[in-house]
């Protein structure tokens, strides 16, 4: 008999009407064009293509949990956009615009965050000072 296969996550088929503040927008960063595919997978059929700096709308995300890659769905033309160059995965083509005041929003919270792992660092790294009273005390108590 042969190896039963594990079932894989298949990409999303039916889709709700896009909702623009669900939409997130994307820019081509690759210098050479970009395919648009029929489903999210590598080996899918290009549509069409974006040219470098198009942007565009894209209203759903998806990562196929075989490779890890990320697609972006364009309603417009009903096919997938990959994150990355489809001949090498390292090289990220398409990445989100973030406007000016979200990522002022994101730093402010990235900042946040940084000094409050370095404050609790800082309080385990650092005991408390003890006057000498409460050393002895504490001695004392634990003799007892």
């Amino acid at each position: 008999t042969e190896p039963i296969k594990p079932k894989r996550k298949a990409a999303p088929r039916k889709r709700a009407a896009p909702a623009e503040e669900k939409a997130k927008k994307f820019k081509v960063t690759s210098k050479n064009k970009v395919g648009i595919l029929s489903k999210p997978e590598i080996e899918a059929e290009v549509k069409t293509y974006l040219m470098p700096g198009a942007v565009f709308l894209a209203e759903e995300e998806w990562v196929d949990p075989r490779d890890e890659r990320k697609y972006f769905f364009i309603t417009a033309e009903h096919g997938w956009v990959p994150q990355c160059s489809r001949k090498d995965p390292s090289k990220i083509v398409v990445e989100e615009q973030i406007s000016k005041a979200k990522r002022a929003r994101m730093e402010a919270e990235q900042a946040a965050a940084a000094a409050a792992v370095r404050a609790k660092a800082k309080a385990k790294a650092v005991p408390a000072p003890i006057t000498k009273e409460e050393l002895e005390d504490k001695v004392l108590e634990e003799l007892e």
